[in-house]
């Protein structure tokens, strides 16, 4: 981790910012706690949080090849990271995309509750080690569903963020319940949060992939066999899709009702997000 980060750390305990570094953890000159390093990772966890290991839960054969992997980022949220400069915040990083966000410019700091290839600080999601307003950008790919309770997590990036610093995110929506996920967010359910917890909206966006697709890939994990099922199921989905459309443009060409009008409008621009599979979104903190 690099000095930048650790000069903007505090204590998970009392919130102070008198922390020292010592030769394998950190303590709290402030309320006298230390924080051992878990294999050599900065851990900074408060007591009600800590866990007696915080290597993942998966099968041990799959270990040392899955802890190389970096964090599977699809290429469509890879480019609503601007470039820029600063610290950026991999929230819940997993193996982390430390090489594509320098290469934009940032300064990288993973940040997970369970330690893997990406993870620079092993810490609790709904108390981030971080000093308020000290953060240039924050992403999560795929998190915000696995959150008990999401509001926590929003609030939490919303008080690290510098004011008018970004956070890029997606969130599963019509995707099937996967790896304990508890809350699959409509973009309606992104707005109300986002704009609950200290943030503007800059864009919500659809996924490329429509709910549909999301739930075929999932019940038929076979690389042939599941794009074979999906363009079955696309067929239907789409026809349907392109014939609201059109009976939409119709009824908006007919109708004397401006309001009528205004309100089909509106409907019809939702018709891409309200089937999509994830909810993209760029939230700009107030």
């Amino acid at each position: 981790m690099n000095n930048r980060a650790n000069n903007i750390l505090r204590c998970p305990e009392c919130y102070s910012h008198d922390l020292v570094r010592l030769e394998s953890s950190f303590q709290c000159t402030n309320c006298k706690s230390e924080f051992i390093d878990f294999k050599n990772v900065t851990t900074l966890i408060a007591k009600r949080h800590q866990k007696s290991s915080y290597d993942l839960d998966i099968p041990i054969n799959w270990k040392k090849d899955y802890l190389k992997l970096e964090a599977p980022w699809d290429d469509y949220f890879k480019s609503l990271i601007p470039k820029g400069q600063g610290l950026l915040l991999d929230y819940a990083c997993g193996g982390g995309k430390k090489s594509f966000i320098e290469s934009l410019g940032y300064d990288y700091i993973g940040l997970d509750y369970f330690l893997n290839s990406g993870v620079d600080i092993l810490a609790h999601g709904m108390n981030i080690p971080i000093q308020d307003n000290s953060i240039d950008l924050v992403t999560s790919q795929s998190v915000m569903e696995h959150i008990p309770n999401p509001w926590d997590g929003f609030r939490e990036i919303s008080r690290i963020l510098k004011p008018g610093g970004l956070y890029v995110g997606a969130t599963a929506f019509l995707q099937p319940y996967h790896a304990n996920s508890y809350f699959h967010m409509s973009h309606l359910g992104v707005r109300y949060i986002a704009e609950n917890t200290g943030f503007e909206i800059v864009e919500i966006l659809p996924s490329k992939m429509n709910g549909i697709e999301s739930i075929t890939n999932t019940m038929y994990n076979i690389k042939y066999l599941k794009k074979i099922v999906s363009s079955i199921l696309n067929i239907p989905f789409y026809t349907g899709k392109y014939l609201r459309k059109l009976i939409a443009g119709i009824l908006i060409a007919k109708s004397k009702d401006d309001n009528f009008k205004k309100n089909m409008k509106d409907f019809m621009q939702e018709e891409d997000i309200r089937y999509s599979a994830v909810i993209y979104y760029i939230l700009k903190k107030i």
